[in-house]
């Protein structure tokens, strides 16, 4: 999830994702973020990355990407557990191996918007 994304940050692509049946984005392709900023319509769609396959720019949700690499650490995250394996950094809005709930997830947004 997208919680603390920064521009620069390396995600990957949470699902497959098509404009107007073509695909722009695949299940856990991975990009960059290269902007921060809120579409003023839809302000969850925030995240700004560019499709390799089409070559636009999109805004996307925190939903829509998942982090690559520890913001705490900088180490790979593994894509099954919801904890870093290096240090104590979990990821928001699961638990963590002891049960213990963090910060809730953001609402879904649906969409995204062309740059």
């Amino acid at each position: 999830m997208g919680y603390g994304l920064r521009a620069g940050d390396i995600c990957l692509m949470q699902n497959d994702y098509l404009l107007d049946g073509k695909l722009i984005f695949s299940r856990e392709e991975e990009v960059k973020i290269e902007d921060v900023d809120p579409d003023p319509k839809a302000p969850g769609l925030k995240y700004v990355v560019r499709s390799k396959t089409s070559g636009s720019r999109f805004r996307l949700s925190g939903r829509d990407l998942k982090r690559k690499f520890c913001p705490e650490c900088g180490a790979l995250l593994i894509s099954l557990g919801n904890n870093c394996p290096e240090c104590i950094w979990v990821v928001p809005g699961k638990e963590d191996l002891f049960g213990r709930k963090t910060v809730p997830g953001s609402p879904r947004s649906h969409g995204s918007g062309v740059i």
